[in-house]
């Protein structure tokens, strides 16, 4: 990238709304779910064409192709996908919290508020639904409580290696069709899920921006 390219990129950011700063993240990182997505399913196809246009003529081609059918299939149909969209999620939900946590301190400065969000108690969400509520006085997103539950994801998927312990979080799952879970109740994310995550967020922010904008009671 050239000099001049680099700097005119710079100046386009720094002309951005905070708005538009959501909706660039928001279109780069379903741009990064796309490519991978992409690049699993082709590797996949790649496998199964192999698979079945090879003719075995040893026992070791046979013990290859079952190789490539039962552990490398297990790699790209299953394992990779839950380690890409799990990290996706995480990614998500990171970026959430950062961006609510901006979000707060905006406020702060506009309405020379005598709290930062840090001061308050509890997690990150529910302290930035305090802050909202009774620093702010804005009010909270329709879709407040689905961010709730895809932050409950977020959290068994880092404290508990993605394992149902909770029953609120497996009735969730039971409720939707684009997030299941194995045997061993080990969550499984399709890639709609996490679109859906990631709309989800664009939702509340565009929510958000819009009800600090009303003037207060």
């Amino acid at each position: 990238m050239s000099g001049n390219v680099r700097k005119k990129g710079v100046r386009n950011m720094r002309k951005m709304t905070k708005v538009d700063i959501v909706l660039f993240f928001h279109s780069t990182l379903k741009q990064y779910l796309e490519t991978w997505e992409d690049f699993l399913k082709k590797e996949l196809q790649k496998l199964e064409t192999e698979i079945k246009e090879t003719v075995p003529k040893n026992e070791e081609e046979e013990l290859y192709l079952d190789y490539l059918e039962s552990e490398l299939g297990r790699l790209l149909s299953y394992d990779f996908p839950s380690i890409h969209r799990n990290s996706f999620l995480v990614s998500c939900c990171s970026y959430l919290e950062e961006r609510l946590f901006y979000f707060c301190e905006d406020l702060r400065d506009k309405h020379n508020l005598p709290l930062k969000v840090s001061d308050l108690k509890g997690n990150a969400l529910e302290r930035v639904k305090k802050y909202f509520t009774k620093l702010g006085k804005i009010d909270i997103p329709d879709n407040w409580e689905e961010i709730l539950s895809i932050s409950n994801i977020r959290n068994c998927i880092i404290h508990n290696e993605g394992r149902i312990d909770d029953r609120k979080i497996q009735d969730y799952i039971d409720g939707r069709s684009d997030i299941k879970y194995d045997k061993g109740k080990k969550i499984m994310l399709d890639k709609e899920y996490c679109v859906h995550v990631l709309d989800s967020i664009r939702t509340l922010f565009e929510a958000l921006y819009s009800n600090s904008r009303r003037p207060s009671a």
